[in-house]
């Protein structure tokens, strides 16, 4: 295996990604945007952020599930990408990822897979804001606490291991599968409100529907990838003044990870 020795080798695959998924999805007529700090890139950076090693794509619970089945259904379709979706192999996250499957990460010794970007579906929140904040407050709350589920004995503190007999005992697909119906209570295209429902900013990812009823094209590099017509009052909720560059000790990585060509 090669070891990648630096952050522009990495953006090269991750692009390499971007362009399988982003064909996959107009051959498919699904839709996607760009999210979080890869949006952030397009739009300051006119591409990644120089120190990011990851990618965030964001996409319409019912593009999302369409997506889910594809792979399902035609894995050939996705050629060296594979999805991997929550219950997958002990996979207990609740948005999916795509992976390269000629990747591997290593943290330490400990293999992880390979390189993925995440997928997070969007979801409606009614009307009503405050029923908004408190629906996404709850899912968001117990699919974490389901996803520590999966973790292993030795990763989890004494009060998360009762986290994870108590899920193992009710059943952590079960629970899943309960939980995600009241993340599909509202359609995502009749809400005045929708979000990201598992994003790390809870509350902040509600936002107005037409900021992500839409697609624009946005350059990335030298490509072109789609991003939510909304983008700059997304940037706002979620970073304030996003344009202002981070103090430069806060320009690393989020990640510490080796990666590894196959």
């Amino acid at each position: 295996m090669k070891k990648i020795e630096n952050i522009q080798e990495l953006h090269n695959i991750q692009l390499e990604m971007m362009d399988k998924f982003d064909k996959i999805c107009k051959d498919n007529n699904l839709i996607y945007f760009l999210a979080g700090g890869t949006l952030l890139g397009a739009v300051r950076h006119k591409g990644f952020i120089p120190w990011d090693d990851d990618v965030d794509l964001a996409m319409p619970r019912p593009d999302y599930e369409k997506l889910l089945s594809l792979y399902t259904d035609n894995k050939e379709a996705f050629g060296f990408l594979s999805v991997v979706k929550f219950g997958d192999d002990g996979y207990g996250i609740p948005f999916a990822k795509i992976v390269h499957n000629n990747t591997l990460i290593k943290v330490g010794n400990k293999e992880q897979g390979g390189l993925f970007i995440d997928i997070f579906p969007m979801d409606g929140f009614g009307d009503d804001l405050e029923e908004a904040k408190n629906q996404i407050r709850y899912i968001n709350d117990t699919g974490c606490r389901i996803g520590r589920a999966y973790l292993p004995w030795n990763e989890l503190k004494f009060s998360t291991k009762l986290v994870k007999i108590l899920y193992t005992v009710i059943g952590r697909k079960k629970s899943y599968n309960s939980l995600l119906k009241k993340a599909l209570k509202y359609d995502f295209y009749k809400s005045a409100y929708v979000g990201s429902t598992f994003g790390v900013r809870v509350e902040k990812e509600i936002i107005e529907r037409w900021t992500f009823e839409k697609t624009m094209d946005m350059h990335f590099e030298d490509r072109v990838y789609q991003a939510p017509v909304g983008y700059d009052q997304y940037l706002k909720q979620m970073y304030g003044d996003y344009m202002q560059l981070p103090p430069e000790e806060k320009r690393v990585a989020p990640h510490e990870f080796d990666l590894y060509i196959k």
